[in-house]
């Protein structure tokens, strides 16, 4: 086989030369040895180069013309011909032994030609010895025998045709014989009305002769031998544009120790069947047409299989007037594929698209199988039993209706289940349709679920897979569209909406989607446990939400690891912080051990990963493994919060590379928003560390990160007009750290004496920042001073005056009960007490007081007004983060509920230093501030 390549390799070059040769006038007319008798020709050949016949050539007698070992020949017939009538036999025109010959006709006309007119000895051209090879380009080689012909001896000749014409009036045009011999047809035409058109043999193994044909025509019109005839040791494969057809036989006949690829074209039998296989030859039919147009035999086909023949069909079509398949005599035909049609145009009762007889075995399991324009409902007999297979209405061999999975691509089964059970390790189980999932158990070594762009949805209030401990699982999805998805699963305390990986389990997502699914308490969409892993080649993991829970694509914790690589998209996930909602798409728990790496292909361009990583908020931290440089860029990731800003560092070797995450916090203010009467005193602080940042800002609507007005914070700000303040963090090191605007609008409106509710009392300003709230207190009828035209603004609120606060906004009810050892009867507050310990918005202490005289701490006074929104049945599914505020973890532990929804609803701030102060007093101002911001954002 190893000799085949320089001769196929020498024909081309020459074929190039020529073009080469004919590009310039000047140099065709220097390197063409013109011809026109029989001995300069038999010179020319003998020498070799470039021939133009410059004259017609007519012989009567056996000529020396040959073309030897090593001699490479170019022949342009130039619109002349070569005509013998020389009756002797085996006399062929020329000979090339060891040589190369290429024919063309370069004239304008093409009409160029050799022919052999003798009807008993008319050869014309044959391949002897080793390495011989013959072209043609164009022109007509005319014989009553063989055309071309390779020697039975020869060995590793070549013939390339891709134009010109070969045409036998009595014999074959192709002798193809030899060892090692090559053919390739990619145009032209062949004409043969001989026994047989193409004759192929070697007596040796199929590879022995390799015939490819991609173009050009084939035609047969003589004998009953076939276009094609194949015998003993060749390998035929016809594709592309090729046509093979015969008016009086087959289009091939595939004989003992011979292979048919049919991968295009057509092949056509307008008397006999298309394809006669048999003697234990080998057909693989995979694209292409077939068809038998004329007879209509019962006991044959457009494919005929015959004497142990193996006949594989998985795509392409078969027609015939008769059977479009027959199969007799141990003969064994296989019929696969979504494309494969098998078509009858009879009607009778004698004829189907797929036949055998009792020593025939034809398995069907797929493709379109008609009968006369219908389906043809025969082909039921040829599909397997246990194959779970079923023909529609349109001839279609199909899974059934009710099969959802198939293992690598045989048998269906009825339930997803089933066919995990049924796979081997590795075995690939593929969709066949969307389907419903509900908490499924992946107990196996190696599962693999290929979508093939079909979706498993979860029922309601249920997960979908969870991978057992120490198992692994592999989804991907072969669809062109990748549309396949995991959606509509439902985590709860202990699982993933989607996929759980538990300890030691892995999961490798190459493609589909993990698209919609919830998480309660838990991840919305992959949840990995301590050890598991989680590799991720392609794919989607977006529009999942947690509703109880920050984490919500994927949630990466206790030593877990995320491998990422390809062109992989984890956003657009939700999370539930405190009552707030975040960004999480991967949530990296790196305090617990959760490793990122950039796997081996690294990231695609496009590649977009959201990440969310915990910490201190001091933290600056490698949150991957090295890598090799380049395999990820600083544009693949997004921060989850406005605080992670992402960046590439280059380890001590100069080679591998990490993202390092920084954070910082944007600004937050001690007063919110909103409008307000006199000058007003607001206090910026942010969560970052002050070692690592500062903060900017501008009071005059302008970009602090651009303005030329920017200022730097040193102390609170004076608000005595409205303004706007925008102000960001940013750190010592670089823009990395820096954060995004936080923006606070105040409206401020002037102080005024006439008709202000508080006028009456002596010791308030109304320029205070409180002015407005004690006017909305006394107003509503909330709060009153406390004697002598006092009102008492930082004096500290009493527990009784909190819960009588809270009856006057009840219009004071009657309905009371209880009592406690120190609440005196008759007492201003005995009645707002009684009503608010009936109504369960207070409790006394342990000893069975209440302490109406104490003052009210900031945490008892967000229990109190919990358990009144409670009370009047209000929306109580806010909640924050109490780690923004460095004394936060000084909450009681009873109270941490009531002071998280109370910060949430903007009912609690921080002090001017930033602390939460949970167990400090509330001055009677600061509690009419919060009655306000009450009344107008809860009680609205």
């Amino acid at each position: 086989m190893k000799q085949r390549l320089p001769a196929t390799l020498l024909s081309l070059l020459l074929a190039f030369t020529l073009v080469l040769a004919m590009g310039t006038a000047v140099t065709a007319e220097e390197t063409w040895t013109e011809v026109n008798s029989a001995d300069a020709l038999a010179t020319a050949l003998q020498e070799g180069g470039n021939i133009k016949l410059t004259g017609n050539i007519d012989i009567s007698e056996r000529q020396s013309w040959t073309v030897g070992s090593g001699v490479n020949v170019v022949l342009d017939l130039n619109n002349f011909t070569i005509s013998s009538s020389c009756a002797v036999s085996n006399n062929y025109i020329i000979v090339v032994n060891g040589g190369s010959l290429t024919i063309t006709d370069n004239s304008t006309e093409k009409g160029g030609k050799i022919e052999a007119t003798d009807k008993s000895y008319g050869y014309g051209i044959q391949l002897r010895g080793n390495g011989s090879s013959f072209t043609l380009l164009a022109g007509t080689i005319q014989t009553t025998q063989e055309t071309v012909d390779i020697y039975d001896s020869a060995s590793s000749c070549s013939i390339d045709i891709s134009g010109g014409k070969l045409v036998s009036t009595a014999d074959n045009v192709l002798g193809v014989r030899g060892s090692e011999t090559t053919v390739d047809i990619t145009g032209g035409e062949m004409e043969s009305a001989g026994r047989t058109g193409v004759y192929i043999s070697n007596y040796g193994e199929p590879d022995s002769i390799i015939f490819n044909m991609t173009g050009g025509t084939l035609t047969h019109t003589g004998g009953r031998s076939g276009a094609i005839q194949m015998y003993k040791g060749a390998t035929l494969t016809v594709g592309g544009t090729a046509e093979i057809k015969s008016t009086s036989s087959y289009a091939v006949q595939v004989q003992e120790d011979t292979i048919l690829n049919v991968e295009g074209g057509a092949l056509i039998s307008e008397s006999y069947c298309a394809v006669s296989c048999g003697e234990t030859s080998t057909v693989n039919i995979s694209g292409g047409e077939i068809s038998a147009l004329g007879r209509q035999s019962t006991t044959s086909g457009a494919i005929a299989a015959e004497d142990n023949a193996d006949v594989t069909i998985t795509g392409g079509s078969v027609s015939g007037t008769g059977n479009a398949v027959y199969a007799e005599d141990n003969s064994t035909v296989s019929i696969s594929g979504e494309e494969t049609s098998i078509t009858t145009s009879a009607t009778g009762s004698n004829y189907q698209s797929v036949k055998s007889t009792s020593s025939g075995n034809i398995i069907v399991t797929g493709g379109t199988f008609t009968k006369g324009g219908n389906s043809d409902d025969s082909v039921g007999a040829y599909i397997p039993e246990d194959s779970n297979l079923t023909q529609n209405e349109n001839g279609e061999v199909l899974p059934t209706e009710k099969a959802v999975a198939q293992v690598d691509g045989g048998k269906a089964y009825t339930s997803l289940d089933d066919a995990i059970k049924a796979a081997a390790n590795g075995e690939t189980i593929t969709l066949l349709k969307n389907i419903e999932l509900e908490k499924y158990i992946i107990s196996g070594t190696n599962t693999v679920i290929d979508l093939a762009g079909y979706t498993i949805t979860a029922p309601d209030d249920s997960y979908i897979i969870v991978v057992a401990g120490g198992c692994s699982f592999t989804l991907n999805d072969s669809s062109e569209e990748g549309t396949g998805a995991l959606t509509g699963g439902t985590g709860d305390n202990s699982h993933a909406g989607a996929v759980t990986v538990q300890n030691g389990g892995s999961f490798t997502m190459n493609g589909g989607n993990i698209i919609g699914n919830t998480g309660t308490t838990s991840a919305a969409g992959v949840s990995l446990g301590s050890n598991s892993s989680f590799t991720m080649t392609g794919g989607s993991i977006t529009d999942n939400t947690s509703t109880g829970n920050i984490q919500a694509g994927v949630y990466a914790n206790r030593a877990s690891t995320v491998t990422i690589s390809g062109n992989v998209n984890i956003t657009g996930n939700v999370g539930n912080g405190s009552g707030t909602e975040v960004d999480s798409d991967l949530w990296l728990d790196t305090l617990s051990g959760a490793t990122l790496k950039i796997g081996e292909d690294g990231l695609a361009e496009d590649a977009r990963i959201g990440v969310y990583v915990n910490g201190g908020v001091d933290d600056v931290k490698n949150f991957t493994d090295t890598y090799e440089s380049g395999k990820a860029t600083t544009e693949n990731f997004i921060s989850n919060r406005t605080k992670y800003y992402v960046i590439e560092v280059e380890t001590e070797d100069g080679v591998a590379a990490a993202m390092t995450l920084y954070k910082s916090a944007a600004p937050t203010a001690s007063l919110a928003p909103g409008s307000y009467v006199g000058t007003q005193t607001v206090a910026l602080s942010t969560t970052t560390s002050p070692s690592l940042t500062k903060i900017y800002y501008t009071t005059d609507g302008s970009d602090p990160k651009t303005s030329e007005t920017t200022q730097t914070y040193t102390e609170p700000l004076t608000i005595d007009k409205t303004m706007t303040v925008k102000a960001y963090t940013s750190g010592l090191q670089g823009e990395y750290l820096a954060s995004d605007v936080a923006e606070f609008a105040y409206t401020i409106t002037a102080s005024h004496e006439d008709n202000c509710p508080s006028a009456d009392y002596t010791d308030v300003d109304t320029g205070a920042w409180y002015h407005e709230a004690i006017d909305f207190a006394i107003e509503n009828d909330l709060m009153n001073g406390v004697g002598d035209n006092i009102f008492n603004p930082d004096g500290n609120l009493s527990r009784a005056m909190m819960v009588r606060i809270l009856w006057n906004m009840e219009d004071q009810p009657t309905n009371v009960s209880g009592s406690y050892s120190d609440v005196v009867a008759g007492a201003w507050y005995e009645k707002a007490v009684l009503w608010a310990t009936a109504n369960n918005i207070v409790n006394g202490y342990p000893d069975g007081s209440f302490g109406p005289d104490n003052s009210i701490t900031r945490q008892e006074m967000a229990a109190i007004l919990y358990r009144y929104a409670q009370f009047k049945e209000y929306d109580m599914t806010a909640e924050d983060d109490l780690t923004r505020f460095p004394d936060g973890d000084e909450t009681a532990e009873w109270a941490e509920t009531f002071v998280r929804w109370a910060v949430a609803e903007g009912l609690l701030n921080g002090r001017d230093d930033g602390t939460l102060d949970p167990a400090g007093t509330a001055t009677r101002a600061e509690v009419a501030q919060i009655f306000m911001n009450y009344c107008e954002k809860i009680a609205k």
